[in-house]
């Protein structure tokens, strides 16, 4: 079973820094790679697919070193959002996967993140130790699996997603 958990966080201005840099470099990854997409499939009628726009990360880091500041399976998070975009819209078919403006990429995920925060402080790659408010306990039993940075109104949050073992 899986919970989720929200807690306020509250970052100095470096890391806010760090952290709007993160959301920015994720949108133009987003948005780059939305653009190779479309291209690719107006020149072969066939689109790119999301193992190639992963494989093609390394590179980009190469070529464009200001990725380089973002951590790693943030940005491969990025991938699969837009991965899922378009298998939405052939699927279910809802609208084509729109570019995204500046000011409208207000999260990054973690998706292997591991630890259970302690010490009311959080770590996080390529960002540093956070302090956070816990407003409730997290049940010992239970082990993250996944890390969402969010910027809401001005305020930042973390929510954690929780696995449990099912209890009967």
């Amino acid at each position: 079973m899986r919970k989720s958990y929200k807690y306020r966080i509250y970052p100095t201005n470096a890391q806010i820094g760090k952290l709007e840099n993160s959301f920015s470099m994720c949108r133009h990854l987003y948005n780059w790679n939305l653009q190779e997409r479309v291209v690719a499939y107006e020149k072969s009628g066939k689109s790119v697919s999301y193992q190639q726009q992963q494989n093609a990360l390394p590179a980009l880091k190469r070529e464009k070193p200001w990725f380089k500041s973002v951590y790693s399976q943030v940005l491969q998070d990025v991938l699969k959002r837009l991965d899922g975009a378009f298998k939405k819209f052939f699927r279910e078919k809802i609208g084509f996967p729109r570019f995204k403006k500046r000011g409208h990429w207000n999260s990054i995920t973690y998706p292997q993140f591991k630890k259970i925060p302690s010490n009311n402080k959080i770590t996080l790659p390529k960002i540093g130790e956070i302090k956070i408010v816990y407003h409730r306990d997290i049940p010992e039993a239970a082990k993250v699996k996944t890390l969402n940075i969010t910027k809401e109104a001005g305020k930042w949050f973390a929510c954690f997603s929780f696995e449990f073992e099912a209890q009967n």
